[in-house]
């Protein structure tokens, strides 16, 4: 199966051999050294090196701020959002495992 989706219902639903040509969205992964890991372990980094901003996103599910669907956010209130967990490997920035709008999909991928 050859997938635009990057949310792993084709692998949840038994499907073996998956192309994700825009990545996984439940996977981070480095901009510098490409090292990917677990989105949600990520999210609990952050959330540990920034306590006081975890509360506020917690408290505003309710409301304005609720996560989607898709785990966006509008989040106006970033305050206490001060530390961002760096690449473990490298110390490179971390962004979502998918490819973005503007992004090249990866060659290893296109040509899978």
């Amino acid at each position: 199966v050859i997938t635009q989706n990057v949310d792993g219902l084709h692998e949840a639903a038994g499907s073996r051999k998956v192309i994700p040509l825009h990545g996984r969205g439940y996977r981070v992964q480095c901009m510098s050294c490409g090292a990917e890991s677990c989105r949600g372990e990520y999210h609990s980094t952050l959330a540990a090196r920034n306590p006081n901003y975890a509360g506020v996103i917690g408290s505003a599910r309710d409301g304005a701020q609720a996560l989607r669907p898709d785990a966006d956010a509008a989040v106006d209130d970033i305050s206490g959002f001060d530390d961002i967990a760096p690449c473990g490997a490298c110390g490179g920035l971390i962004k979502p495992a998918v490819t973005f709008f503007g992004d090249v999909v990866p060659k290893d991928r296109v040509e899978a």
